[in-house]
């Protein structure tokens, strides 16, 4: 099953990626066959020959200009990818506060905290906007009930919250500060001056009798799937917590973390009875034992 969902995915995935770059590829091989059009049929021999010597020109020019423009393209995916990942990382997990808080509150004094964390939350509604002020109120909270005796220590609890706040301020500072406009600027420059310039260099001229005419540029097309898809990847990573297809799933991961959290904080003072294994471990190693050793071992015993 977990097969099909993967081969699903997949396809899903492909669907996405024409979707970001079919207009480029519609535009490219439309204008491609009517210079070709153009080339073929509209000129006559001497201006065929000339848009020949044209087309071997920017040929070799765009050989070179291709290894530049891999590079550029594959640093500015690198920068964004990592971003993504980084971003996601930062994202904080509240699995490690909540076994915190189950090993140094009991269950009755964790009630009594939740209580005037509610009452607290309701008042100050108007203002629960700023993502500070809920960790602000936990560590007001921590700190009553350290005056209260309700926790031997809150050492351990401040350290979960103050670690909880440095992951939602990276993430904040992610969405502050975003890779240079210039940067992008020049990438996309780069990206469709080159395909523009290709729509000469790739055409088959008469005079180049070694070259097989496809009529077709179906490498180039290849191509200009491979780096466009990039550079709309890069583009639909760079800021992850929105509502496209290719965004993280923050409704499904807020959902795992409140349900979590209440596994934990629900179940933890419900321990299964602990019961010795010593007979069932002992009659386990006796019937793992071959029947000589068994022998001696008895005989030993008497």
């Amino acid at each position: 099953m977990s097969l099909w969902k993967r081969s699903i995915q997949r396809l899903f995935a492909v669907r996405f990626l024409f979707n970001l770059i079919y207009k480029e590829l519609l535009v490219y091989i439309i204008v491609y066959f009517v210079i070709n059009i153009i080339y073929r049929y509209a000129i006559n021999p001497d201006q065929q020959q000339t848009f020949g010597r044209i087309v071997h020109y920017f040929e070799e020019q765009l050989d070179y200009y291709g290894r530049d423009l891999t590079f550029l393209l594959g640093f500015y995916v690198s920068l964004a990818a990592k971003r993504w990942w980084d971003q996601y990382q930062s994202l904080p997990w509240p699995d490690q506060l909540a076994v915190v808080l189950t090993g140094l509150i009991k269950k009755d004094e964790m009630e009594r905290i939740e209580r005037n964390g509610f009452e607290k939350t309701e008042y100050r509604n108007p203002f629960a906007s700023n993502w500070c002020l809920p960790l602000a109120w936990a560590t007001d909270l921590i700190r009553l009930a350290r005056q209260q005796n309700l926790i031997h220590t809150d050492r351990e609890i401040l350290r979960e919250v103050m670690a909880f706040q440095h992951g939602l301020q990276q993430v904040e500072n992610f969405a502050n500060v975003s890779i240079p406009i210039v940067y992008e600027v020049v990438v996309n420059c780069a990206i469709y001056l080159y395909f523009i310039l290709s729509l000469v260099a790739d055409q088959i001229p008469f005079t180049n009798q070694d070259s097989f005419d496809l009529y077709v540029p179906i490498f180039k097309i290849f191509k200009l799937i491979l780096l466009m898809g990039w550079l709309k990847v890069a583009q639909c990573i760079e800021k992850p917590f929105g509502d496209d297809e290719s965004d993280i799933d923050m409704f499904a991961l807020v959902q795992r973390h409140i349900w979590t959290t209440s596994i934990i904080l629900d179940q933890y003072n419900k321990l299964p009875a602990l019961q010795s294994n010593m007979s069932s471990l002992s009659t386990s190693l006796a019937s793992s034992m071959d029947p000589e050793e068994a022998k001696k071992d008895k005989g030993f015993d008497g």
